[in-house]
């Protein structure tokens, strides 16, 4: 074959199928023929800025999150935390939009604990995850490689070493500075590490702007930690002259399903696995099935509707609590 035919071959093979993808994700008409046009006349060019721009990687994840959430929705709510709660009947639309919006179920016996100083929250937290019997389950935006990062490194190894499940799910643009090197030595110790959406290059991808904020840490699903502080010494000093001001919550009771739910769907959709004794195999392989059929069908039919999160009392959490 000459190089003009291997060129119409591949321009069949692969331009073509693109811009059939592209017209199929249903985007703003605009959108849609800009890109087309480029992928029509540049063809090269355009298929590398569509590999790196172009991709919708936030219907993909509503996918996942929905269908993980068909999933585990049954076992929330037979979930000890989550049992049919007495609520004001003027309460029962609202709780309706919420558990059908957001899967945000209400909970009860919750005991909430405020913290506005870092020192004292990662002291308590790590004495929490020292204490652990069964299971340690952090996912954070940031890790940094300093000294409280290390102390995190060191009772997490530890507490892997002593056979106590644990897992940590780390964004990938978040972490950017902190080296491989730091979690490889606790995936050796025998934790499971997962990154959150990779970035090898963060200036050439738009994966940039699809971020894991998360900061959550349960320990044996009865106590759970949510806010806004990230594992980073820079939370206990300050910034130059500047205290950090931020705030964080420890949880104890049914809401803590939630914030684990939350961990579940943030490692299944770094990993694509689930955990083990979570699911019954018969859930599984319906949920097998479902994925596979979704994930086929999903560039040529696509009829979801736009979903607007409602806000709940624990972002980033899918639930709310009641007193």
């Amino acid at each position: 074959m000459t190089q003009e035919e291997w060129y119409i071959v591949l321009y069949v093979l692969i331009i073509i199928p693109t811009m059939v993808i592209v017209v199929m994700e249903k985007r703003q008409p605009m959108k849609t023929v800009a890109w087309l046009l480029v992928l029509a006349f540049v063809p090269i060019v355009g298929l590398v800025f569509y590999f790196f721009f172009g991709q919708n990687i936030r219907k993909e994840r509503y996918i996942v999150r929905h269908s993980l959430d068909k999933l585990m929705r049954k076992s929330m709510i037979e979930s000890g935390g989550h049992h049919p709660l007495q609520l004001p009947e003027r309460n029962q639309k609202l709780i309706q939009l919420f558990a059908s919006q957001d899967l945000a179920l209400p909970s009860n016996n919750n005991v909430v604990d405020i913290y506005t100083s870092a020192k004292k929250l990662f002291d308590d937290m790590l004495k929490e995850i020292d204490g652990a019997k069964q299971h340690i389950h952090i996912s954070t935006y940031i890790i940094d490689d300093d000294e409280l990062g290390r102390r995190f490194a060191e009772v997490l190894k530890r507490k892997a070493e002593e056979g106590v499940e644990v897992r940590l799910v780390y964004d990938s643009v978040g972490c950017l500075h902190t080296s491989r090197r730091f979690f490889q030595q606790i995936k050796d110790a025998g934790a499971e590490v997962a990154s959150f959406m990779p970035v090898r290059f963060p200036f050439l991808t738009r994966r940039i702007n699809f971020r894991n904020h998360h900061k959550l840490c349960i320990v044996d699903g009865v106590v759970g930690y949510i806010g806004g502080m990230n594992i980073a010494q820079r939370y206990i000093d300050g910034t130059g002259e500047q205290p950090w001001h931020d705030l964080h919550a420890r949880v104890m009771g049914g809401a803590v399903q939630a914030m684990q739910h939350v961990f579940e769907e943030d490692w299944y959709f770094s990993t694509k696995l689930l955990f083990s004794g979570t699911i019954s195999c018969k859930a599984m392989c319906v949920f097998c099935w479902r994925l596979a059929s979704m994930c086929i069908w999903k560039r040529l039919i696509s009829c979801q509707q736009n979903q607007f999160s409602m806000p709940c009392v624990q972002l980033p959490c899918r639930g709310w609590m009641c007193d």
